[in-house]
């Protein structure tokens, strides 16, 4: 499983250093959880999430042929929907 780390981080124009601040690890372990094989263990996503303040689920690519689905207005989450 791919989570979606750095393009919420981009989204919501969080650093590294930023992030690792919010959730209590260092900037190179942010890097670690980017790039590694290894999930975070469930209490790290759950401030990860809370520090996006998004969905758990929306730390986790969408299965092949779905994507999630944002109101281009608001932001907000809508779901993962078929393409």
């Amino acid at each position: 499983m791919v989570l979606r780390i750095a393009e919420l981080q981009k989204k919501n124009k969080f650093s590294n250093e930023e992030l690792g601040n919010k959730i209590n690890v260092s900037d190179q372990q942010v890097s670690n959880y980017k790039t590694s094989a290894r999930m975070p263990p469930l209490k790290t996503l759950e401030k990860i999430a809370a520090a996006f303040n998004c969905e758990f689920i929306e730390l986790f690519e969408a299965p092949i042929g779905y994507i999630h689905d944002y109101n281009p207005e608001t932001g907000e989450w809508l779901g993962i929907r078929k393409k």
